[in-house]
């Protein structure tokens, strides 16, 4: 598949200038064309001070002498969640910016990569595990209680900390952060809140 050249000006969404391995000039981009987002890493041919210099030709291919493009993702030519960065230092700053109690970060290892291998946590189950696991409930006879709260929490008791809302990142973790509350809640409860975390 192929996408139609992009003939707008791109947006520069960060930048960061480094030391290649090689000791070699490199920057990180995060560069915008249109709705899509680009990740990469460009080294400077030879080592300069500055990737940003008055050009002195529009020639693309004399301007392509001049710097070495090590790293690009998504590939151009993707599309769906193949073509869409799971997270980007834009992201992250802008998280940052709202000042929460936690500080957003772009870990090395996660950089460049695409939702599709990401993954965020979700392991694809076929239709047939699906079906076996499957409960069915007979609720002909089920009356449904004026109200209901979870939380098991009343009046004069101490609440269960299982209760507390949560915050998991971007970490895939949500199974371990339901199967944990739901035992911390249980055991709450049956132990009138001596264990409580």
């Amino acid at each position: 598949p192929s996408k139609p050249r992009y003939s707008g000006v791109p947006t520069v969404l960060f930048d960061e200038r480094g030391t290649a391995k090689d000791a070699l000039g490199q920057y990180r981009l995060e560069i915008q064309l249109g709705s899509d987002v680009y990740t990469g890493r460009v080294v400077h041919l030879p080592l300069g001070d500055r990737l940003a210099k008055t050009p002195t030709t529009d020639d693309p291919d004399e301007l392509l002498t001049k710097f070495k493009v090590m790293r690009l993702s998504p590939d151009p030519c993707a599309s769906g969640t193949s073509a869409e960065l799971a997270v980007t230092e834009a992201m992250v700053r802008q998280i940052n910016s709202q000042q929460l109690a936690w500080k957003a970060a772009l870990k090395p290892k996660m950089e460049g990569r695409t939702v599709a291998k990401y993954g965020l946590g979700d392991i694809p189950v076929s239709q047939d595990l699906k079906e076996a696991k499957t409960v069915k409930l007979d609720v002909d006879q089920f009356v449904a209680p004026a109200s209901y709260d979870a939380r098991d929490h009343y009046l004069g008791e101490t609440p269960c900390r299982a209760y507390d809302v949560l915050d998991q990142g971007s970490c895939g973790s949500c199974y371990a952060f339901a199967s944990a509350s739901a035992l911390s809640a249980r055991m709450c409860k049956a132990t009138a809140r001596k264990w409580n975390i």
